[in-house]
């Protein structure tokens, strides 16, 4: 038998054992048989065993189970493309992809009021307290336009120190022993 007409599908070296288990062969005589005509393309000898017990215990299918995983996507279910249903959510219903979501491009007055409020009744408490913001000394974060933004968003900043060495201190005030970072 010639390399090219050895290399059989999973499905195709299945059938073989599924006919060998119904011959009464052991796993280990079907493999070695597999191996003596296919060589290199002959499945591993636990593929063998797991098949053979399976077909001992009277599965018919030499398919796959059905796996759980990626859902249908909404291209797959409507029968359409997927530059389609991209063109769709993108022009027609105006939303675009943020993060892993979808979001409207531009909220109305109205959602940014509700999305205000939620923010408020979730973080109830916390806004009251004021925002505090550590960042390093990273030359996006530390320029002007930077700095004005977070002075604009009423975000009150901790600088941060110029070596790897954080005060515990300043950080964690109710700990008596300091923290030290290296």
């Amino acid at each position: 038998m010639s390399a090219e007409s050895s290399n059989l599908s999973n499905i195709e070296h299945r059938a073989v054992i599924k006919y060998f288990v119904k011959k009464v062969k052991t796993p280990k005589e079907i493999f070695e048989d597999m191996v003596s005509v296919l060589q290199e393309s002959a499945p591993s000898y636990t593929m063998v065993k797991k098949w053979a017990r399976l077909f001992q215990q009277g599965r018919e299918s030499c398919e796959d189970d059905p796996r759980p995983g990626r859902p249908v996507t909404i291209a797959e279910e409507l029968q359409i493309s997927k530059e389609r249903v991209g063109e769709i959510i993108h022009e027609h219903m105006n939303m675009k992809k943020i993060s892993a979501r979808w979001v409207p491009k531009m909220l109305t007055p109205f959602d940014k009021q509700q999305r205000l409020q939620t923010i408020v009744q979730k973080r109830r408490g916390k806004l009251s307290r004021g925002v505090l913001f550590l960042q390093d000394n990273a030359s996006v974060h530390t320029a002007r336009v930077s700095r004005q933004a977070l002075k604009d968003t009423g975000f009150s900043e901790i600088d941060h120190p110029p070596t790897a060495q954080i005060s515990s201190q300043r950080l964690f005030p109710f700990s008596k022993k300091g923290v030290t970072w290296s």
